[in-house]
Formats: structure tokens, sequence, C-alpha cells
């Protein structure tokens, strides 16, 4: 009975449950997120929480945007509302001719088809079926590959 006529023990308890909510709370918003956030089969579900429990801790800081980055931003909008002339001052990456394009793209496929008739070959969990068909595959629509690193088969 003085433990109940005792308003700040209530408070007290009160305050404790609300705790204990709040942290289950986060620990339920951290399982849900971890699965999206890192799904990585070379971290442990520990190290999964713990990096999806910083980003938490620290998204104001870990999401900012670079002041460079907000400056060149207020750049760009002041000079479209002064009606300035679209001037890209910063480029990301180089032009290059149609030909270099198309001969980095053939490379770049060959480069893809070959790691991925690798991976098909190499793979234990896929049938012998299964691989007969996606090499079949391969030797429909690129045969010219499928000749290059299988020229016995017919």
């Amino acid at each position: 009975m003085v433990i109940a006529s005792d308003s700040r023990q209530i408070r007290l308890e009160v305050k404790v449950r609300m705790e204990t909510t709040q942290t289950d709370n986060r620990t339920t918003i951290l399982n849900l997120f971890r699965p999206a956030l890192v799904d990585s089969p070379l971290l442990s579900n520990t190290q999964c929480l713990n990096l999806v429990s910083f980003w938490l801790d620290c998204h104001s800081k870990v999401l900012k945007v670079p002041l460079s980055v907000q400056q060149h931003a207020k750049d760009k909008i002041d000079a479209a509302e002064m009606g300035l002339e679209n001037q890209t001052t910063v480029t990301f990456c180089q032009k290059m001719s149609k030909s270099d394009y198309n001969q980095q793209m053939n490379i770049s496929t060959r480069k893809a088809l070959k790691d991925l008739t690798n991976h098909i070959i190499d793979d234990t969990a896929t049938s012998l079926k299964e691989k007969k068909q996606h090499l079949k595959g391969l030797q429909k629509h690129h045969s010219d590959v499928y000749n290059q690193y299988f020229p016995d088969m017919v």
C-alpha cells in the first residue's frame, strides 16, 4: 500500500515499461530492416544487426549531403532562376566515339558471357539438363562466343 501511494514509484514503473517497449520496438525495427539493408552471406547476423543499428543511430551524419554538392546544386538553381545558360562545370565521364563504344561493348559482352558460362558450368546446384539448356541458349543467341569457347562441340 505504501508503494501504491507513492506516485514517484508508479512513474518509475511506467518509465521502465516504456523503455522496455522502446527497446522491443528498436529490436523489431532492426530485425525488420536488416534483410532489406544488409543481406550479405559474408557477415554474421550479429554483424548485420550492428551495422543497421549504427546506420539507425548515425543516420543524420551518414546520409548527410556533402557541402560541396549542396553548394553546386544551389549554384545551378540560382543560375537557372537568373536565366543564365546551362553550362556544365563538372564532368563525370568522358565522351567516346561510336566505334570505341561498340568495341568496348563487344569486349564487355564477351567477358560477361564467358563469366556467365563458367558460372553455369561450375555451379553444382544446377542439374546437367539445365546446364545443357543454358549452353544451347548460348549457342543459339551468341554462336560466335559459343564457338570461341567450345570449338570442339557440335
